[in-house]
């Protein structure tokens, strides 16, 4: 939500300014304060090393010392259903903040082990731009090395409020910069080929995509074909459902704290619901896309994967919105992990959109996170019971 009303003000500021001048006269002389990205990143994906230092380039020079910046790496759980960071939810969870923050460093006190840790930062002379070598501590032989950054997992550079030019000018929300090292291609892998639930929220229209996968891969080269379908929620009757309304059909058992009988296009907020949702393959409703990949098994247990571009073509609401996503690419990292009780197999990662048709008419890109899990056997069966079954890769879909 925070990130929404971020954009949301962008964007009135630059409708504004493109008013006559006799509208708005001040806003040539408008001085916004210093706006910070990622070198290299590109919709999320990092076209660097993960061994190469960050580097955070601004719009104008800053001044050093109200420089706040954070790396984050992001696990499933981290985000709440809005999006929020830990700290950001209500109750705020400091310690997972703590557990999930690299490195941090403070303009204000760049000396105090507290406030600055986890790297060597360096600010360029123009203060243009802020150079980040992350680096670890190795007991082994009680020194500090150069730590990379791993393939596939999901990043976020922080950079908190009050970041200043020479004017005063000053940043009032945090800037989010998201980004992922993507998996060039596939090699031995222990991914099992089966059953995934996928979960992928897009800046789209506000989209989230709650996808059934069968995927089939080869262990020996981490190649993989899948074959994606839309899951919606379920109208079944089930034991602890209640008789729901025409206007809300679906019901959710897996999410008490909410209504019982919701829209089937309600969405989810964890992983964990994906037991309340059928596979829809079929237009008008739902809709099924293939998918070619590659994974790798990584030194720390962790399984990186990626995918080649593929298409989405979707419909919304009663059919009358088109919604075609071209050269989307998803990355992320599998690591184990535990889900409805279930040891598995658990993803995080990042989904990239390179061009966006809504009823045929060119609407950018998109971007956004994306989240899964493998399925049980005992799990896919029961989904099944409630509806069709889940497509696989050799169907005729």
């Amino acid at each position: 939500m925070k990130r929404l009303r971020t954009v949301a003000r962008r964007i009135v500021l630059a409708a504004a300014c493109l008013l006559p001048v006799a509208v708005l006269d001040g806003c040539e002389e408008f001085d916004d304060a210093p706006k910070a990205s990622l070198v290299g990143e590109q919709q999320t994906r990092m076209t660097t090393d993960p061994a190469d230092p960050l580097v955070v380039a601004f719009s104008e020079p800053i001044v050093g010392s109200s420089l706040r910046v954070k790396l984050l790496e992001l696990r499933r759980g981290d985000l709440d259903g809005e999006l929020d960071l830990p700290d950001e939810q209500d109750p705020p969870d400091l310690e997972r903040m703590k557990e999930r923050t690299l490195l941090a460093y403070d303009g204000a006190a760049p000396s105090d082990p507290a406030r600055t840790y986890g790297a060597a930062f360096a600010l360029a002379p123009d203060r243009r731009s802020f150079t980040i070598s992350p680096q670890r501590y190795d007991p082994d032989f009680d020194e500090v090395k150069d730590r990379d950054l791993a393939v596939g997992a999901a990043y976020l550079v922080l950079v908190e409020p009050g970041l200043r030019d020479d004017a005063g000018n000053a940043t009032v929300p945090r800037t989010y910069i998201p980004f992922t090292f993507p998996l060039a291609g596939g090699g031995p892998t222990t991914l099992p080929s089966g059953y995934y639930f996928f979960l992928m929220d897009l800046d789209l229209l506000a989209q989230q995509l709650q996808l059934y996968a069968h995927l089939v891969v080869d262990p020996a080269t981490g190649d993989w074909q899948g074959i994606y379908t839309d899951a919606d929620r379920s109208t079944s009757q089930r034991p602890g459902c209640p008789v729901c309304p025409a206007a809300t059909p679906a019901c959710q058992l897996l999410n008490p704290a909410l209504d019982r009988c919701v829209l089937v296009s309600d969405k989810m907020t964890a992983l964990e619901q994906f037991s309340d949702h059928v596979p829809v393959p079929e237009l008008p409703g739902g809709y099924i896309f293939r998918v070619n990949g590659f994974a790798r098994d990584e030194a720390d247990g962790t399984i990186a994967f990626g995918t080649a571009p593929f298409d989405i073509d979707i419909r919304i609401g009663s059919g009358g919105i088109r919604i075609q996503a071209t050269r989307t690419v998803i990355t992320g990292s599998f690591r184990r992990g535990v889900v409805s009780g279930v040891e598995r197999w658990v993803a995080v990662g990042s989904a990239a959109v390179d061009a966006v048709l809504i009823n045929g008419v060119p609407s950018g890109t998109a971007e956004g996170t994306l989240s899964a899990i493998d399925l049980t056997t005992p799990e896919v069966e029961a989904v099944e019971g409630l509806g069709e079954p889940i497509p696989t890769v050799d169907s005729d879909y």
